[in-house]
């Protein structure tokens, strides 16, 4: 599956190597997700978070079983978000609003004809 979304054009993915603990890929994955939008690269926020799951887990949980089938795949960048930015709407009413301008005067014409 990772390799067809990086056909498709995804420039980075966070894959498993085979079935995981749903428990563990909860824990794993909202820490990588936190790790992330602080600003740190892919790999390193993986890496932190498989840590940080260890050292808060069981001694069972700590085996390799639990979390060495995740991996991170393509850019390993880290993700610029920006908190402030707000969609702004009008360049999205415009192109509506022209579609639909569009499509009335095809419709006329195509009555007319």
């Amino acid at each position: 599956i990772a390799r067809s979304f990086s056909f498709a054009g995804a420039k980075s993915l966070l894959a498993t190597r085979r079935n995981v603990n749903d428990e563990t890929t909860k824990n794993i994955v909202s820490e990588f997700f936190k790790k992330l939008k602080s600003g740190e690269a892919k790999d390193i926020a993986l890496q932190n978070s498989i840590v940080d799951f260890i050292n808060s887990s069981s001694h069972y949980h700590a085996h390799p079983f639990f979390w060495s089938a995740f991996t991170a795949i393509g850019s390993m960048e880290p993700i610029e978000i920006h908190s402030s930015s707000k969609v702004k709407l009008w360049p999205w009413i415009l192109s509506v609003g022209f579609l639909l301008f569009a499509a009335r005067r095809y419709g006329r014409t195509k009555k007319l004809t």
